[in-house]
């Protein structure tokens, strides 16, 4: 998600802001969520090389055998490329 668009959801909070919209803030949050139990419902095919360590709406942290990166790394970009989202990965 671009910066530009990070601000716009997250003005949709602040109570002085003109678009404060709680509406808005909450399907946000709970399609976020959704899509990231999505990405984990995936990761837990794998069985044990791949354990999630954290995770929320911004992003996960994950544990990955070495042998195993680019393959989840696939799995992953096929399920945000179904769900129309673009997946930023780092190491």
């Amino acid at each position: 998600m671009s910066s530009y668009r990070q601000r716009t959801v997250g003005s949709t909070k602040e109570v002085y802001s003109w678009t404060l919209d709680p509406v808005v803030t909450t399907r946000v949050t709970v399609i976020g969520q959704l899509v990231m139990l999505t990405f984990i419902d995936v990761l837990s095919s794998l069985g044990s090389d791949v354990r999630v360590v954290s995770a929320n709406i911004d992003g996960a942290t994950l544990r990955v055998r070495r042998d195993k990166g680019d393959h989840v790394v696939e799995l992953l970009n096929a399920v945000a490329e179904d769900l129309g989202f673009t997946l930023t990965v780092s190491e």
